[in-house]
């Protein structure tokens, strides 16, 4: 008796510690639950910001980050959304904690450059774009906002670099005078 008791002892206190498995099931599946709710309110978002209803946007954004709190893209949306608003400050914050979220997301680093810029920071939109430009080398736009930032902040010299390194990630013509006619005005000696 003293024995069967021992067990009925060390099975509840074993039952105690251990999650059940319909309790670590039913974690799993609100788990995809909070997923497809992100993915659904991120899609709503989407939808509502392509008609123009930024409002309804960022609702939905942020619903989709309650639901699952690494949604990249919700983040970078609401960014968007707090732009088209003309709420720089909450656009920063969000494209922030997008690059917190992706570290290693060159898009990201280019959105807070971009928003930096829009925010008259031109030394934070450096340090953004050459982040980018060194996630992804060959992303045209990283490389042509860092030769425009050098440009606006005087230094010519790093412009004109960027400005030579862009050209070379494009086959467009077109693309390439606009550039070329760019660095001849930043560094005309040179030209």
């Amino acid at each position: 008796m003293k024995k069967a008791y021992a067990c009925l002892v060390l099975v509840l206190a074993l039952a105690a510690f251990t999650p059940s498995v319909a309790f670590a099931a039913k974690k799993a599946e609100a788990a995809a639950v909070d997923k497809g709710t992100a993915a659904t309110q991120l899609e709503m978002g989407n939808t509502y910001g392509k008609q123009g209803n930024f409002n309804a946007a960022i609702t939905a954004y942020e619903k989709a980050i309650a639901a699952d709190p690494s949604t990249l893209f919700a983040y970078s949306n609401l960014g968007y959304a707090y732009e088209e608003k003309g709420d720089e400050d909450k656009a920063s914050v969000y494209f922030e904690k997008a690059t917190q979220i992706a570290p290693q997301d060159a898009i990201a680093w280019y959105d807070l450059g971009a928003a930096y810029m829009k925010k008259k920071d031109g030394k934070k939109a450096i340090e953004c774009y050459e982040r980018s430009f060194k996630l992804d080398p060959k992303l045209y736009k990283s490389c042509m906002s860092l030769a425009l930032a050098y440009e606006e902040q005087g230094q010519l010299d790093k412009a004109s670099e960027y400005f030579v390194k862009a050209m070379s990630l494009t086959e467009d013509k077109e693309i390439k005078d606009a550039i070329m006619r760019q660095v001849s005005r930043a560094t005309p000696d040179k030209f």
